[in-house]
């Protein structure tokens, strides 16, 4: 037996507008598509989903977001009943830059579920799926309802209680994205000479759309992503939504990096492959990063996301 889709729809309905101000409404996501095992998700591009200021791009944490979403739920439709499907590790290969000013699609699917793993991949397009943005593949935790209680009464309880779905009510497009003032190559070599990453990070929408701070500490830069409510993805427990720690990880790396180069250009992350290890609860968390190997075209680096307990990690990328 497989879950009932026109349940599965209602899920995708509660997830994505039934807590105002999670990180779904955040990113601005929308569920498309529904099948068993696949379905197409939608991220309307507005401005604090921007992480290159200078040319008005996507940050491809909010990208990381979108995929960690779409291939999370396309794992959910092929539980035996509604459940959760926590993510046990996620990568990301970045192919090209999203133009800006459009929105972007995530297609996810299943190609293997087995009793206690689901696996999937998905890809993320904008006009043309032929041209794709990036490429995802994911593994996801099977947790039934039986585990917590009757979920499928929780989610039809609260789907019965959205408010009604106008036609043709999407947010009004945007105009064209304008460059700021100032260039962030500006910002970074400021930075640099003063030692404030903060100023860099001020000028980031999608930073501020996480609340990312960073502060100097003895042996580095130690970044901060702090308890807000548009960073939860799970409102039972409460837990931060994979995608937004990966997407503050992603930030943190970006972040080191121009601290520690020459160039005044923001770094472009290749590819992103991140292991939750523990849950991240809904608190305060924070990121330390070390450049493993520096070559001249590229950097490999390491991330480690902690929270109250440093001896206990909850993800590392």
């Amino acid at each position: 037996m497989v879950v009932a889709l026109d349940d599965f729809r209602k899920l995708g309905e509660v997830l994505v507008r039934g807590n105002a101000n999670d990180h779904f409404h955040a990113l601005g996501l929308s569920v498309e598509y529904v099948r068993h095992g696949g379905v197409i998700f939608k991220l309307r591009y507005h401005r604090d989903l921007v992480g290159n200021p200078d040319l008005g791009i996507v940050h491809g944490g909010a990208i990381t977001a979108l995929l960690d979403s779409a291939c999370g739920f396309a794992a959910g439709s092929t539980l035996d009943e509604l459940g959760l499907t926590p993510t046990i590790d996620l990568r990301i290969d970045y192919v090209r830059s999203a133009e800006p000013n459009k929105d972007i699609f995530a297609e996810a699917e299943v190609y293997r579920a087995t009793p206690n793993i689901i696996f999937t991949r998905g890809i993320a397009y904008q006009d043309d799926k032929c041209k794709p943005i990036a490429y995802a593949v994911g593994n996801f935790m099977r947790l039934e309802s039986s585990s917590f209680g009757d979920f499928r009464d929780s989610v039809i309880k609260h789907h019965a209680a959205l408010p009604p779905k106008v036609a043709n009510s999407e947010s009004p497009v945007e105009p064209d994205y304008q460059a700021p003032d100032v260039l962030i190559s500006e910002l970074a070599i400021e930075a640099r000479a003063t030692e404030k990453p903060q100023r860099v990070l001020d000028a980031i929408p999608y930073a501020g759309l996480l609340g990312i701070t960073v502060d100097i500490a003895g042996d580095g830069l130690l970044f901060h992503l702090p308890p807000l409510p548009t960073n939860i993805g799970n409102p039972v427990l409460p837990a931060l939504h994979g995608g937004a720690l990966g997407g503050f990880m992603e930030m943190s790396a970006i972040m080191h990096l121009v601290m520690n180069m020459g160039e005044t250009k923001l770094p472009k992350v290749i590819d992103f492959s991140i292991d939750y290890l523990r849950a991240g609860l809904y608190k305060d968390t924070y990121a330390k990063c070390e450049i493993i190997r520096f070559g001249g075209k590229v950097v490999n680096m390491d991330i480690t996301a902690l929270q109250a307990d440093t001896a206990k990690p909850i993800a590392r990328a």
